[in-house]
């Protein structure tokens, strides 16, 4: 739905940090004279003025990818459309352009990683702590987030933050989730359960990309010939042990199973990050906060970071 006069004040705000990190590198790499401290700036600007002039909460946290991915484990292509190619993949027979293009790309990506690193061994000494670990995306932390005792035993609503449309899946009575568009969109789970058949969200989301696909390279695998009513009628087919509705039903089941965060083997750590990292923030002072910048050649001001301090009423 879209958004319209949103007064509601979130216990936390948890943001797909992968997203801001990526838009802000996308906006500035190719722009003279960029370096780490620019994105590092950019990213940190991003994420306060999110919070001074949109998402009211009183925690703020980072959710962050690290690959190598568990679900890679039965799907090969997961992600499979992204380019990750560094130097080692240039040969011979490129040209000194091709090569020259490369190795740009390398450097870039590399100084990516390098802000994406300096963020989460940093951000919590800004106020905003840092949730990764190695085999999960941001996508699974929302789901470990909105089932989370951390979220579900506060009083107050918590929010998702992310470009990506799958998050509302991941919407619950406690969890809205606030996409950012350029319109800007906000889903309550009133509003969702209408789009989702009456159906748990999650299930429903996994479901259709399981058979419809995604932009995580999940395959199409729909049988055009079966005749569906919907994502309800799948779950009944398969309660059936019918797979018709699937010309793959061994791709099928794989691209579900991907869905089931619960079954990486380190998702109790996972879930241990989510309900206590969000505790571990610090909240400089202006002497603190200046020092921070100056060893990390940062041009930040302090009164505009007191205005961050403020919409979290710290």
């Amino acid at each position: 739905m879209p958004l319209s006069n949103n007064m509601t004040r979130y216990k936390y705000a948890f943001i797909d940090a992968q997203l801001y990190l990526t838009r802000n590198w996308m906006m500035l790499k190719d722009k003279p004279g960029y370096h780490d401290q620019k994105l590092l700036k950019s990213f940190i600007q991003s994420i306060i003025k999110l919070v001074r002039e949109e998402v009211t909460a009183d925690n703020v946290v980072l959710l962050w990818d690290k690959s190598p991915y568990y679900k890679t484990r039965n799907l090969s292509d997961y992600k499979g459309d992204r380019d990750y190619r560094g130097e080692e993949s240039i040969t011979d027979d490129m040209t000194e352009e091709e090569k020259a293009e490369l190795k740009k790309k390398t450097e870039q990506f590399q100084s990516r990683q390098r802000v994406k690193y300096k963020l989460v061994s940093d951000s919590a000494k800004l106020g905003f702590p840092s949730i990764i670990l190695s085999g999960f995306e941001a996508d699974d932390f929302a789901y470990i987030v909105s089932r989370s005792k951390l979220v579900n035993e506060s009083e107050e609503k918590s929010v998702l933050v992310s470009k990506d449309s799958d998050w509302v899946a991941c919407v619950t009575p406690k969890v809205d989730f606030y996409r950012i568009t350029k319109t800007r969109e906000l889903y309550v789970y009133e509003d969702a359960l209408d789009k989702y058949e009456g159906m748990d969200l999650y299930e429903y989301n996994s479901i259709y990309q399981s058979l419809y696909g995604s932009h995580n390279y999940l395959k199409n695998n729909r049988n055009p010939e079966i005749i569906l009513d919907g994502i309800l009628h799948v779950k009944d087919l398969m309660g059936e042990d019918n797979y018709s509705f699937t010309k793959d039903k061994e791709l099928f089941l794989l691209q579900l199973e991907s869905f089931r965060v619960e079954d990486n083997p380190e998702y109790n750590k996972a879930d241990w990050l989510v309900n206590n990292i969000p505790l571990k923030a610090e909240y400089p002072d202006e002497n603190v906060f200046n020092q921070y910048c100056i060893d990390n050649f940062l041009d930040l001001n302090y009164s505009y970071y007191k205005g961050y301090l403020k919409a979290l009423n710290k």
